[in-house]
Parts: structure tokens; C-alpha cells; sequence
């Protein structure tokens, strides 16, 4: 006897399919899938955590050096003002009375033409003299500037330069030159005569 193979009818083809169907998403591993989700979910969540710790540190980081930048540089000053106190009298020079002429003459051996007379910005306090004169310079050659300087500070004891400002000015016209000017100021404390 041979079976023949029967024809199932739509609805049976319809129940099979559905019941193929439900077996199908059974077996379908979706515990992991939300485990996963969820991981997933928590590490971002960590690592935004993370980022914003790490920026306040950064931000943290920068405040502390930027202390320690001021504290270094205090301790710096607090180092000068020591030095000269403990030189006492010898920080304080005696007058020079032909200190322009030996700066005119160090210009004079750096290159510089003749400078103009220096604003002459001095101050007098119990019995010493801040001597502070500040030289302006126009368009002129910074290596030969930076010479004159050591030159000056070298012939006079004591001659000190605090900084340098340079302002630079561009040119409106086509060919683009620059301007530029240097102020220079020197300082020495003397005794008052």
C-alpha cells in the first residue's frame, strides 16, 4: 500500500504557517538582544559620566597651574626684593653724572643712531633715587637695539631694563611696510646728592 501524499487544505496550510511562525519567535534569543540593549545604554551613560569628570579636571588642572605660575613668579619677586635688601647700601649706586652720554655712546657702538632724550620718569624717596628713564625708538633694527641695550647695561653699574614694549603699526598703503615702535625702559637706584 502506497499513501498517498493528502493536500492540506488552506486553512490547515494557514494554522501550520502560524504555528511555524509562533515556534519561530520562541526560538528567537531575545533575552540577550535586551541584556545587550541595556549594556549598551549603561556604557553611555558611564562614559558621559566619565567626559564631564574629566573636563571639570582639566578645567581644574589649568586653575592650578595658572596658580602655580603666579606663585612661582611671586616667589621670584620675593627673591629680588631679598637680594636687595640684603645688599643694602651696595644695591644703591652713586650718581652718574654723564649717564646719558655713555648710553648716547653705547648707541653710538651698537649701531643706533644718536636716541632722543629719554622721558625722564624719577622718583625721590627717603634719601634714594628711583631713576627710571624711558627711550623710544622708531623702525629701528632689533638686533642692533638688543646690543645697545647690553652695552648700556654692562658700562653702568646697576642699569637695569624692566621690559621692552613694541607696537606695531601696519601700513594703510599698498606696499605694506610696517612701523614699528620700541619703548625701552632703564632703571637704577642711585643715591639722592
Amino acid at each position: 500500500m502506497h499513501d498517498h501524499p493528502q493536500k492540506l487544505s488552506e486553512d490547515d496550510r494557514f494554522e501550520l504557517a502560524q504555528r511555524a511562525m509562533t515556534a519561530s519567535r520562541r526560538a528567537r534569543p531575545t533575552l540577550p538582544l535586551v541584556l545587550g540593549g541595556l549594556a549598551l545604554l549603561i556604557s553611555v551613560g558611564v562614559l558621559l559620566y566619565v567626559s564631564m569628570n574629566r573636563a571639570g579636571a582639566i578645567e581644574d588642572l589649568g586653575r592650578q597651574q595658572r596658580r602655580l605660575d603666579r606663585v612661582v613668579a611671586l616667589e621670584q619677586s620675593f627673591a629680588a626684593i631679598e637680594t636687595r635688601r640684603q645688599q643694602g647700601a651696595s644695591g644703591v649706586q652713586d650718581p652718574v653724572p654723564d649717564l646719558l652720554s655713555r648710553l648716547e655712546r653705547a648707541a653710538e657702538d651698537a649701531g643706533l643712531e644718536k636716541p632722543s632724550l629719554p622721558r625722564d620718569v624719577s622718583d625721590e624717596q627717603q634719601g634714594v633715587i628711583d631713576r627710571r628713564l624711558q627711550y623710544t625708538f622708531r623702525n629701528v633694527e632689533i638686533d642692533r637695539l638688543l646690543d645697545w641695550i647690553e652695552f648700556a647695561t654692562q658700562r653702568v653699574r646697576g642699569l637695569e631694563v624692566n621690559d621692552i614694549k613694541m607696537i606695531v603699526t601696519p601700513s594703510s598703503s599698498e606696499e605694506g611696510d610696517t612701523s614699528w615702535v620700541v619703548t625701552v625702559p632703564l632703571a637704577r637706584w642711585e643715591r639722592a646728592s
